[in-house]
């Protein structure tokens, strides 16, 4: 593609989508941000967190990207009209989830694991075409990860207890709000029995594919991360990432 393809994030959660855009489209400019100094935002006062969405998305399009993937619940929300406004193709993840959801697990039985901020937003639920949807709060979920504590007693235990309202139903689908939640598979396995989780990385790879031409996946490959933290502190705090990239330091 003829210029940047850009990945926007407040957190840590959107890694997983990056990753696996930089390995399907080696070839491709990429750009992740970050606002790991003010994350999480739900901890702030609504004005603060308009404010802090505001900034994120003016400052990812100085960039001038080609495309822009938003892979951060609170940035939908609360960015809606913005990113209206934004003069490229805008890929979201919670339209991304929702088309798949839809298209393939039509009256099915799915579960939503998100962030209670996301789910108390109704961002997802409304949208989906479903038999039984069960709504899972990911929050406990999300630091076990964020604290390298994943394949432990303790992460055993926390998938145990938040899914515990549908340990013994015949699940088709987990839907993960939060793409880095794939990191807990194993424990999931353990206790519910479903058949697909949702690999939003490949789902939104998908997306892209469809906006861009075959001639525009010749480009030189090049992953950067741009955050607001230091460097061997995003480093230490984004332990899973698995591709090649540089980082790039903002205020």
């Amino acid at each position: 593609m003829k210029g940047t393809i850009a990945v926007l994030d407040t957190g840590l959660s959107g890694l997983n989508v990056f990753s696996t855009l930089a390995t399907t489209f080696p070839k491709e400019r990429f750009l992740y941000q970050n606002n790991l100094k003010y994350y999480p935002y739900s901890e702030r006062p609504e004005a603060e967190i308009r404010q802090l969405v505001e900034n994120d998305i003016t400052g990812i399009m100085r960039e001038n990207p080609a495309v822009l993937i938003v892979v951060s619940d609170t940035i939908i929300e609360y960015g809606a009209e913005k990113l209206k406004k934004v003069e490229v193709p805008v890929i979201r993840i919670d339209d991304a989830i929702v088309e798949y959801a839809n298209r393939n697990y039509e009256q099915k039985n799915i579960v939503l694991l998100a962030r209670r901020e996301t789910l108390d937003a109704n961002l997802y639920q409304k949208r989906f075409n479903y038999n039984h949807l069960y709504s899972i709060a990911s929050d406990e979920l999300e630091k076990i990860i964020e604290k390298r504590m994943t394949k432990t007693a303790q992460s055993f235990a926390a998938v145990k207890e938040a899914f515990r309202s549908v340990i013994k139903k015949e699940i088709d689908l987990i839907i993960t709000g939060a793409p880095f939640l794939l990191n807990l598979q194993t424990e999931i396995r353990e206790y519910v029995k479903y058949q697909m989780m949702t690999d939003v990385g490949m789902i939104i790879a998908n997306k892209l594919s469809e906006v861009m031409t075959e001639e525009e996946k010749k480009g030189r490959g090049e992953r950067i991360v741009k955050t607001n933290v230091p460097t061997r502190q995003f480093r230490e705090r984004a332990y899973w990432l698995d591709c090649e990239y540089k980082i790039r330091e903002y205020r």
